[in-house]
């Protein structure tokens, strides 16, 4: 095998695997944009860490009532996907104080209204903050506040000091997302897979065996690469743009002679022995596979190898 021909079956290949991937990222995202999957997933991440069954009040329940995160609902009933870090230790600290005031409140007869006593209208909000935790159990909440009030010597570093937690726990839970998302794309890559009758082990085979199909492809990679180069860092306005230029280019990759699709002639190995059919089977497994890393992992891959392809177009005019 020549190394310029197996530079150019793997770009051709990661080029396949990359429209697909975009194409299985534009279904996922439609699809978690209604189910609001990032969303439920924080929430949930959030009532872990402040909900304690030891308490009366729910605290992560009062955190997203809270007016500032409010703000960032979509609508009344869709809670936000993202919660900044700095607003998240300002809404805590903020809830925690306001149930301590709560609890302090008593009733004036003269006034015929709550107020809350002297002493407390005096404290400042971290000595409120402070006499809240000091009443807590020593359950996982209280602990938890503990922790931030103990080692810190003013509000400013005890939110300072919250929004670094809050920060490497969204860390975590990002990677607990990006699990699930792979998953989905597993699921969203097999159903593409199947549908457009793309097994990786044929696709690889064809491309190697046929120039002019491997040829044609490498052109579509190279115009995605050079249309959507911006994309790597994935912002929204990118993938915009580069799910544009895949959908424009899938047609060329139809029309490339790649074997892709149902016809008469697509049904006919199932007709033909058992190991035929196995093979089938295990192509689109791994092709969904390949589409579950998903599109910035090929992309890089793509822009990668583009370099290392024109390296050897000069190397090998130069030896010319």
């Amino acid at each position: 095998m020549h190394l310029p021909t197996l530079i150019d079956t793997t770009f051709s290949v990661i080029t396949v695997i990359l429209v697909l991937s975009l194409m299985a990222s534009a279904i996922y995202e439609f699809i978690e944009k209604y189910t609001r999957q990032r969303s439920e997933l924080l929430y949930k991440a959030i009532q872990k860490a402040l909900y304690d069954p030891s308490l009366k009040a729910n605290y992560a329940e009062l955190l997203y009532r809270h007016p500032v995160v409010k703000t960032l609902f979509e609508k009344t009933d869709q809670r936000p996907s993202y919660i900044d870090p700095a607003i998240f230790s300002e809404a805590l600290v903020d809830v925690v104080v306001q149930e301590y005031e709560t609890e302090q409140l008593t009733y004036n007869r003269e006034e015929g209204v709550y107020e809350l006593p002297d002493d407390v209208m005096k404290m400042d909000k971290r000595e409120k903050f402070s006499q809240a935790v000091a009443q807590f159990s020593y359950g996982e909440f209280g602990t938890f506040l503990r922790t931030f009030q103990d080692s810190s010597t003013s509000l400013d570093q005890m939110l300072s000091k919250i929004t670094n937690w809050y920060e490497r726990y969204m860390d975590r839970v990002g990677g607990w997302y990006k699990r699930k998302s792979q998953n989905g794309l597993f699921i969203v890559g097999l159903v593409l897979a199947i549908g457009l009758n793309i097994d990786l082990i044929t696709v690889t085979d064809t491309i190697y065996k046929n120039s002019e199909i491997r040829e044609n492809i490498a052109t579509i990679g190279e115009g995605i690469n050079d249309a959507g180069i911006a994309a790597l860092n994935m912002s929204e306005s990118s993938k915009k743009e580069l799910r544009k230029v895949v959908e424009n280019n899938y047609k060329n990759l139809q029309n490339s002679g790649l074997p892709i699709g149902w016809s008469a002639e697509a049904l006919q190995p199932f007709q033909e022995d058992f190991q035929t059919v196995v093979k089938i089977l295990l192509g689109w497994s791994l092709m969904a596979f390949a589409i579950s890393r998903g599109a910035p992992f090929w992309f890089g891959i793509l822009s990668k190898l583009i370099n290392i392809r024109s390296t050897g177009s000069k190397n090998s005019r130069s030896n010319d």
